[in-house]
């Protein structure tokens, strides 16, 4: 493993440079630089393995991430199956789902936010981020509002055939758009976790974001700084542009590992002492208290597992860790080592923290450019259980143009099908995290929209939920859309493919009975009363503003 192979480098000195050895003989003169040299060779032989340690455990985790159902992955269910008691309130609810936008700078993360909002395209859409080829284009996020694909099944399949109208449109293919935000956060260089470049904002950013799109320079073409390189030609033909590509994958994950591992580290005498306040270093990056003590399980097993010797005991998750990431008081203050078992312990712990709290697709792009296929595939045999996309931001904002300027498709795509990969890879996003999605309906036999009367298109609405909203939540967030009013008396449910229809509670999951919802309100007494009084207030004015007309003239 890469902690093994770490270790036998660190322990028998092999990475140290060669000269000044011993500061004798002839080489007594060059003993302060090769001194120099040797510590420079530690130092890049210590970053070498951590970097190596970082992408093994990140694999771990992204697998043990991608192999546990969404809502478990959120916390919203424990192993045992039964509801997570007292951790429901941040898992129901409407869901104004947003999406982060990262990558080096000039990766092409403005281009793709352009894209991806249809910024500048038509008259009244998002003004257009601003793009170049330099770094640090993007100063301060980017906002705004974009829009993905609804999974396949996601609603009945007559309706994707029939193309039925819908509240923000279908993709070419007939799936059904839905909304989310957008956020193009700065640029970030290596060093981010340190406030290096604009690591900072970068790193706040992220707290806003529940999935991410990382966005890759897969032509190979730029330098970690985002500064450019040579041309694609001779990037290819000396194969350092595949080289870049795969590293690029692994270093914004890296960066914000070492974020989190900085700061959880900088408190190990506080969760040492008290075990349960381990939980309490992770939910300050916008997760859930559930979400994080998923993680704690998960990282437990990978920890016994991994470890030669341990055994597990029946003890909580949080002091099963803290005993193993915790070290001895005589540490703290030190540098972090992968000679420390509990250092590495840590790590581990980080990395399923991080796997869990932002899910990645990675946007493989500018696939228009030559030998950026090629580096595409390198990077799928590389990286076999992420989520790549390949991706031509720039092709979609010419299509985009194109088609605002002389209604029709006037840009050229990458793939034979026309396809840039701008949808698809914030729909992959999305579905790495997915929201529920429930239909409110009047009627379940035939599917008319509620709310929108006889003309409306069948389901015209969806509306996105938390993983463990219910009836009532599902109810209060159609209110405030304009669709209901009142309190519900009522609610019958039915399925995507099933016609059976079940009444259901007002406490019952709306992800568990179905996603196509009846709702039947009433208004409340003291409603009625409240507009009725509204109404004679507003009588009471006219008439008074009608009496002084008449008196003026």
């Amino acid at each position: 493993s890469a902690v093994n192979a770490a270790n036998e480098a660190l322990a028998d000195g092999s990475w140290r440079g060669g000269g000044g050895g011993g500061g004798g003989g002839s080489d007594a003169r060059g003993g302060g630089c090769g001194g120099a040299s040797a510590a420079r060779g530690g130092e890049e032989a210590e970053e070498a393995a951590l970097k190596a340690l970082l992408a093994e455990l990140s694999e771990e985790a992204v697998s043990s991430a991608a192999a546990t159902p969404p809502a478990a992955l959120l916390g919203a269910v424990q192993s045992d199956g039964a509801t997570a008691e007292g951790r429901q309130a941040a898992l129901r609810g409407a869901w104004s789902y947003s999406v982060g936008l990262v990558g080096k700078p000039s990766a092409g993360k403005s281009t793709l936010f352009n894209a991806l909002t249809r910024a500048g395209s038509a008259p009244g859409a998002a003004e257009e981020a601003k793009t170049g080829a330099q770094p640090f284009t993007t100063i301060e996020p980017n906002l705004g509002q974009a829009w993905w694909a609804a999974p396949p099944g996601a609603e009945p399949e007559e309706l994707v055939a029939a193309a039925t109208p819908t509240a923000h449109g279908r993709a070419a293919d007939g799936r059904r758009l839905l909304p989310c935000r957008l956020i193009d956060i700065a640029g970030l260089v290596p060093g981010a976790y340190l406030g290096r470049g604009k690591g900072n904002l970068f790193l706040q950013e992220l707290c806003r974001s529940d999935s991410l799109v990382h966005v890759v320079d897969a032509s190979g073409t730029t330098d970690e700084g985002g500064n450019l390189q040579d041309a694609p030609e001779q990037l290819q033909q000396h194969g350092r542009g595949g080289r870049a590509v795969v590293a690029e994958i692994g270093w914004v994950r890296a960066e914000i590992h070492l974020w989190v591992f900085t700061n959880v580290c900088a408190k190990r005498p506080t969760w040492r002492r008290r075990p349960e306040k381990l939980g309490g270093m992770f939910t300050g990056y916008g997760c859930s208290p559930a979400l994080v003590a998923g993680v704690l399980k998960r990282a437990r097993a990978a920890i016994i597992k991994a470890t030669v010797g341990a055994e597990e005991s029946g003890a909580p998750d949080a002091e099963v860790l803290a005993a193993a990431c915790g070290g001895t008081a005589e540490e703290d203050g030190r540098e972090p080592s992968l000679r420390r078992p509990h250092d590495v312990a840590l790590h581990r712990l980080v990395a399923h923290f991080v796997a869990a709290r932002w899910p990645v697709a990675v946007a493989l792009n500018k696939v228009d450019v030559p030998g950026a296929t090629r580096h595409v595939e390198e990077a799928r045999a590389q990286y076999p259980s992420r989520v790549l996309v390949p991706v031509s931001a720039r092709s979609e904002v010419e299509r985009l143009r194109a088609h605002a300027s002389a209604g029709a498709d006037g840009a050229r795509s990458y793939s034979p099908d026309g396809s840039t990969g701008t949808l698809d890879v914030l729909s992959a996003a999305v579905a790495l995290r997915p929201p529920t999605l429930a239909f409110p309906s009047s009627d379940l036999a035939t599917l008319a929209s509620l709310g929108r009367g006889a003309d409306a298109a069948r389901l015209f609405d969806c509306l996105l939920l938390r993983p463990l909203s219910t009836v009532a939540d599902f109810c209060e967030a159609v209110r405030r859309e304009g669709l209901c009013a009142g309190d519900l008396v009522r609610a019958e449910a039915r399925g995507v493919f099933t016609p059976e229809v079940a009444v259901v509670r007002r406490d019952d999951v709306v992800a568990a009975k179905g996603p196509i919802v009846r709702l039947q309100t009433r208004r409340a007494a003291w409603q009625g009363r409240a507009e009725a009084a509204e109404q004679a207030e507003e009588h009471q004015r006219g008439t008074k503003a009608c009496g002084r007309r008449r008196q003026t003239g």
